[in-house]
């Protein structure tokens, strides 16, 4: 009576484990996916800044050769 007491106890320790186990495994591929999305988007809005970055530079200096350009024009 003993013995068979002892079994079912065992039994669902284990599947309570297994249970806890794989609920663990699953949180762990969750947490991985939303890390790795998140990395992929923050890494998309650094060179997206990046090349905003680029873009108002280049058209700053644009201007600026054109402003000393004209200045250049008027003055001589």
């Amino acid at each position: 009576m003993e013995a068979s007491s002892r079994v079912p106890k065992s039994f669902f320790f284990i599947r309570s484990r297994f249970s806890n186990w794989k609920k663990f495994c699953k949180r762990i591929v969750v947490i991985t996916a939303t890390e790795h999305t998140l990395l992929q988007v923050l890494w998309f809005h650094e060179r997206l800044s990046f090349m905003a970055c680029l873009l108002t530079t280049s058209i700053f200096f644009w201007g600026l050769r054109r402003y000393t350009s004209i200045s250049n024009a008027l003055m001589t």
